[in-house]
C-alpha cells in the first residue's frame, strides 16, 4: 500500500511529477498522483508499476503485507 502524507499548502499538479503509474493491461494505463490523503492498495508482484521522476518534495508512508510460502 501507498499512502500519500505530501504538504498540502500547494496542490500538487501533474506537471509536478511523482505520480504512481499502474498498467493495468497492455493498454490501459493509470496515473495516481501523490495528494495527501489518498490510499492505494495493489498487488505490487502481479500488477506492473513505476513512480515517475518528481519535481519537487513528495512524502508517502509505503507497507507491504506478506504471506506465507
Amino acid at each position: 500500500f501507498i499512502l500519500y502524507l505530501s504538504p498540502t499548502e500547494e496542490p500538487w499538479r501533474e506537471s509536478d511529477g511523482g505520480a504512481l503509474r499502474v498498467f493495468r493491461d497492455s493498454a490501459e494505463v493509470e496515473n495516481v498522483l501523490p495528494l495527501s490523503g489518498t490510499l492505494v492498495i495493489f498487488d505490487s508482484v502481479r500488477v506492473e508499476h513505476e513512480v515517475q521522476e518528481t519535481q519537487r518534495a513528495r512524502t508517502c508512508l509505503i507497507g507491504w503485507f506478506h504471506t506465507p510460502v
